[in-house]
């Protein structure tokens, strides 16, 4: 995320291909440490487990997230 004159800039980490099945809602549930996501694809759902690391920049305009993929 970048601040811009008052406007906050997110840039996309991360882009996940969902073939023909788009995502119809999703749903986190975190229990502490661990983070678990259900996607709705259509009459299907996925299930991911999430894991990141948030980081803080040392000069303006550098990343804030170092995700683990």
């Amino acid at each position: 995320m970048k601040v811009k004159e008052n406007e906050k800039v997110i840039d996309r980490i991360l882009e996940h291909e969902t073939d023909v099945y788009p995502v119809m809602n999703a749903a986190v549930v975190a229990d502490g440490k661990n983070y678990s996501l259900a996607a709705g694809l259509d009459e299907f759902c996925q299930l991911y487990s999430l894991k990141y690391k948030v980081i803080t920049p040392k000069k303006s305009g550098q990343g804030m997230c170092d995700c683990v993929y």
